[in-house]
């Protein structure tokens, strides 16, 4: 049985439905996936967040519990590590260069929404001036796509055989 909690009600729920104190953290600088489990009981509890496993480690610590590296699996890896949405936009950044943005999202963005991320982050950063969404578009002669993380899976498998 998973039970799947945010991160902020994880210690908790370690407490109340599992006899053991010591938790899995495994993450990078981005996100942690944690999990804490009773073998006997077959019961695993999950949370991700987006913090690095040391500001994890530190955070749980604090609250009791004993942080080691390594993750709890399900007979699904999958289901543990859930990938997101990837929106790409390609771009003329002149006339000799073309660049590429991506950015990940938890929930599947629309091209649009991509786009306006683009554009916020190009005019955030000083590298656009007073040029309105639809003229950086055109001028820029973008195009967007984004990744299911079922297409993500699928082009992961196909490069791996």
């Amino acid at each position: 049985m998973t039970l799947r909690v945010p991160f902020e009600q994880f210690s908790d729920a370690v407490r109340l439905h599992l006899q053991t104190r010591d938790v899995y953290a495994q993450g990078d600088r981005v996100r942690t996936i944690i999990s804490a489990a009773d073998s006997d009981r077959k019961m695993i509890v999950i949370a991700t967040v987006h913090k690095s496993f040391d500001e994890v480690q530190a955070l749980l610590s604090a609250e009791g519990l004993k942080v080691h590296s390594g993750i709890w699996s399900l007979d699904d890896d999958h289901e543990l590590l859930s990938l997101p949405y990837i929106g790409a936009v390609s771009y003329r950044a002149n006339k000799n260069k073309t660049g590429v943005w991506v950015g990940a999202y938890d929930k599947e963005p629309t091209p649009i929404e991509v786009l306006q991320e683009v554009y916020e982050e190009f005019r955030n950063s000083g590298e656009l001036t007073d040029i309105s969404l639809d003229d950086f578009v055109e001028a820029a002669q973008t195009t967007v796509v984004v990744l299911s993380p079922s297409a993500i899976e699928e082009i992961t498998n196909r490069h791996q055989q």
